[in-house]
């Protein structure tokens, strides 16, 4: 019997995998895709998130990747151009989940974790106290595997949740870009229109991740692509425009639906780590940061549980307050933010107000997207 088995073999599901096996412990880590594969992410890593992969000992992830200082912000209303600039520490990089993905699996196996690409989770059974049952579909067939512990890290909805079918409420999309005249982005760059804004970054090989959103209300009958998107943020930002026209695409768009259905937990005894904990806003920005650290910390709260440290009611109590001191106020922050960027009459007093206390920007840079220069 296995100790652990984690379903999903994201950044969060991944690293937590790979501390538990470093700790001793039996672990199975299930994934329904294969790697490599890219994913919708804005592909930003914050110097926590580095941090992160350096105590991991995988930080040779990282090499050849941009490092960024910049945040930039635009937007235009009402005729007029405003922009705000904010400071990231030099270690913040641009890295594509293709790559890190991929590195964080191999980094998993190659610390003792079984893992098992191709898995599709049909179900999870409670046997008991001790035991849990996973089953689902490999291509060897029907299987099931049992463990003391199961780990949901298989993203927003999660084993764990159900949703009914609710209209979307947000239209993500996503395109790698090569850099075909001119110059590209050195940082973050946001750029912010009525009911959605556009985000571009440097990642590896030269490339730039385009990354944005909409009001599904107010553009899904005439934004159904990405490259809809794109034109769209090109129209309302002449910045935005000057810089995709520099731009070809490199590889297939992805897109992906935001519903404003609340996900309610069933009853169990599964943990949970990364968006099936907690989604993130997409305009916070260090999701990649977040899902590394919160799957070191539910590591070192499951190590004790597996070791008889501690019982589960007191490890979840505990392993709650240590998430909450780690994002509750990131989480806060970039949704408050996401709903100011997508509304210009708000965007216009934020901005101004950054320009008039450079500190302000840098607080919020440091807030969402980790720290900043001193």
């Amino acid at each position: 019997m296995n100790d652990v088995i984690v379903v999903g073999a994201g950044p969060a599901g991944s690293t937590t995998a790979t501390w538990l096996a470093r700790r001793g412990h039996r672990v199975l880590l299930l994934e329904r895709s294969s790697f490599p594969r890219d994913k919708l992410c804005g592909e930003f890593l914050s110097a926590d998130g580095v941090a992160e992969l350096e105590e991991l000992d995988v930080a040779s992830l990282l090499e050849g990747t941009p490092r960024m200082q910049q945040h930039r912000v635009t937007t235009f209303h009402h005729g007029r151009r405003h922009e705000i600039l904010g400071r990231l520490v030099p270690d913040a990089r641009g890295i594509s989940r293709r790559r890190l993905d991929a590195g964080l699996v191999r980094a998993a196996g190659e610390s003792g974790v079984d893992v098992r690409e191709g898995f599709r989770v049909l179900r999870v059974d409670e046997i008991d106290d001790d035991a849990r049952r996973v089953v689902g579909l490999s291509e060897a067939g029907d299987e099931a595997h049992v463990a003391r512990v199961v780990i949901d890290a298989s993203g927003r909805l999660g084993l764990q949740r159900h949703a009914a079918p609710g209209p979307a409420r947000q239209l993500a999309f996503q395109q790698h870009f090569k850099v075909a005249r001119g110059d590209g982005p050195v940082g973050v760059e946001l750029h912010s229109f009525p009911g959605g804004y556009l985000g571009l970054a440097p990642i590896e090989d030269g490339r730039v991740n385009a990354c944005g959103l909409v009001e599904a209300r107010l553009h899904a009958g005439h934004v159904r692509t990405a490259e809809d998107l794109f034109a769209l943020a090109a129209r309302c930002s002449p910045d935005a425009a000057e810089r995709l026209a520099g731009l070809v695409p490199d590889g297939e768009p992805r897109s992906t639906v935001r519903d404003p259905t609340r996900a309610r937990e069933r009853p169990g005894s599964r943990w949970q780590v990364g968006d099936a904990a907690s989604s993130i806003a997409p305009l916070c920005g260090d999701g990649m940061a977040m899902a590394l650290t919160g799957g070191r910390l539910l590591a070192e709260t499951v190590s004790e549980v597996l070791n008889g440290k501690l019982r589960h009611a007191e490890a979840r109590r505990r392993h709650a307050r240590a998430r909450s001191s780690a994002f509750r106020s990131r989480l806060l922050l970039g949704r408050l933010l996401e709903h100011c960027l997508v509304r210009p009459s708000w965007t216009g007093p934020v901005l101004r107000a950054g320009r008039a206390w450079p500190g302000l920007i840098d607080a919020l840079v440091r807030g969402t997207r980790g720290r900043v220069i001193a």
